[in-house]
């Protein structure tokens, strides 16, 4: 089982996390490049582009 966890919010806050499970590699990996895509819209949605931060591992 694979894990995906999601986090945002403004800098320096706590904000918001949501975990989705997997049963495979390649499930994740869609799931994953959907999330990007729809980030990727950002700066046109809501007027600030999106900034990945690596994870904390």
């Amino acid at each position: 089982m694979i894990v995906v966890e999601t986090r945002w919010g403004r800098i320096g806050s706590h904000g918001q996390a949501q975990r989705h499970a997997f049963i495979d590699r390649a499930a994740a990996d869609r799931h994953i490049a959907a999330t990007l895509r729809r980030r990727g819209t950002a700066e046109t949605r809501i007027g600030v582009p999106y900034e990945p931060v690596p994870a904390e591992v």
